[in-house]
């Protein structure tokens, strides 16, 4: 049994791999960047707070439904195929946002159907990286991505903040567009065409809608697969800090330093979990300390309650990042491990649908408790919320581990 963990020069030297990261870090700088271009637009357009709410909300909103309704077109279809049809919808989507005019609700719509259709590209890409990258590299090169797309929204969301303020927000929209033809591109010169997945273990002519719910049910028929699950969707919620940063600086100081040593905590501490996981802990104990990491991610949070100091609250927030971003990390991995090729796609689709669902909705559910209390207590209550939601699959999942071992 091999208990090395991969090199990330090993991973890095996989050409496929390398294009497939190259095309979700073009994803990345456009989304993010047209997220901000969009809620800058809206409030130039309206000087509504609420539409613009609105309109970043839509950027995320297609999610859950595309992560239920689509992802399993990646198991059906040929997954190189499926990412490259799905930037472009997202890159045609994006010039019509860009087009001068376009009515708001008509923005919040297509907005809405761009994060709908990403949901079968992430799907499909996080199934194709484990084709890819069979064993032991898939979770090394889940953290490559992990630590680019942490690392690249530090520099990213300062920088559209300066174009913006030389350039029309339509311009960056158009950005976003090109940059959705980039990574469709690099997908279709850098990776190498692939049957259907699992067209060996899965039957490809019973209907969409149906093949979508067996795969659905084949996934949550096993406990330690519903206990992944469960732990990804998790992630989401053990970072409602990040959503509650502004009103929580505020809390503690009156100047914007300490909002972006509080935003800075948690992409920092992801990418020292990821480093910290794939390189210092033995491949054989990741699964056996996986209950210790999803607690991890929400006992720091409990720190709040005390009304600590900004160095305590960024402390605690980086350390929770740390377990957050290596929770949803082994999830993943250990996931895959646990089911077919045929619905890896849709499998992979749920876990993040329901993550980006519940990393909505907390902070929505913590900005309420704070209008009452304080965001102080409103972290450490959503913290103290996520521990006892894991507590039941913390226990399945030791069960599960036990069963393996007998």
């Amino acid at each position: 049994m091999d208990t090395e963990p991969a090199r990330y020069r090993d991973v890095l030297g996989n050409r496929e791999y390398r294009s497939l990261w190259l095309a979700d870090l073009f994803s990345i700088i456009g989304s993010q960047s047209g997220r901000v271009a969009l809620g800058y637009l809206v409030l130039l357009e309206t000087n509504s707070a609420a539409l613009t709410g609105l309109a970043f909300g839509m950027t995320y909103g297609g999610a859950l439904l595309g992560g239920i309704l689509l992802s399993s077109l990646a198991d059906r279809f040929p997954r190189r195929a499926v990412l490259i049809l799905a930037d472009l919808v997202r890159a045609a989507l994006m010039v019509v946002v860009a087009i001068p005019g376009v009515p708001i609700s008509a923005l919040c719509v297509l907005v809405g159907l761009v994060s709908f259709v990403e949901a079968p590209f992430k799907a499909g890409q996080m199934a194709l990286i484990a084709d890819v990258l069979p064993g032991r590299a898939y979770l090394t090169g889940l953290a490559v991505r992990s630590m680019t797309n942490q690392t690249g929204q530090i520099a990213l969301f300062p920088l559209v903040g300066l174009a913006l303020t030389v350039v029309e927000p339509r311009l960056v929209l158009l950005f976003n567009a090109v940059t959705f033809v980039l990574s469709g591109l690099v997908t279709w010169i850098g990776v190498r065409p692939r049957p259907t997945p699992g067209i060996e273990d899965r039957s490809h002519e019973e209907g969409f809608l149906r093949s979508a719910v067996s795969g659905a049910h084949t996934l949550f028929a096993n406990g330690a697969r519903r206990a992944l699950l469960a732990f990804g969707v998790l992630s989401g919620l053990f970072i409602v800090y990040e959503g509650l940063a502004v009103p929580y600086a505020r809390e503690l100081s009156t100047n914007t330093i300490a909002l972006g040593i509080l935003l800075a905590a948690d992409p920092i501490g992801a990418v020292l979990g990821s480093i910290l996981w794939t390189k210092l802990i033995r491949p054989h104990w990741h699964e056996r300390l996986l209950s210790l990491v999803v607690l991890g991610a929400g006992a720091p949070l409990l720190v709040s309650f005390a009304h600590p100091g900004l160095a305590v609250a960024a402390i605690s927030f980086l350390v929770a990042g740390v377990c957050g971003a290596v929770t949803l990390l082994q999830a993943t991995n250990s996931l895959v491990d646990r089911v077919s090729a045929g619905t890896r796609a849709q499998s992979l689709g749920l876990l993040n649908a329901g993550m980006n669902t519940v990393q909505g909705i907390g902070p929505l559910l913590g900005g309420v408790i704070a209008d009452r209390l304080s965001t102080a207590t409103a972290v450490g209550i959503m913290g103290a919320v996520g521990i006892l939601l894991a507590i039941p699959p913390i226990l399945a999942w030791q069960r599960a581990q036990a069963s393996a071992r007998t």
